[in-house]
């Protein structure tokens, strides 16, 4: 595996809160995360293949 976003607590958007907020885990909510961070690479640089686009992400990932 090069890659993970095991999306834990992490703090959304709940209307049924005071906060206005509340904190999930699950890999729906990573994968979101995971998809924003793809839009946001292609943003700046939108003839990216593929694979270079995947080694962006993991060049910019944090192990944890």
């Amino acid at each position: 595996m090069d890659l993970s976003a095991p999306g834990v607590q992490l703090l959304g958007a709940h209307p049924g809160f005071a906060t206005g907020t509340a904190r999930w885990s699950g890999t729906s909510f990573s994968a979101a995360l995971v998809s924003g961070a793809c839009a946001l690479v292609l943003d700046l640089s939108p003839s990216l293949e593929p694979g270079a686009l995947q080694q962006a992400i993991e060049d910019a990932a944090v192990d944890v």
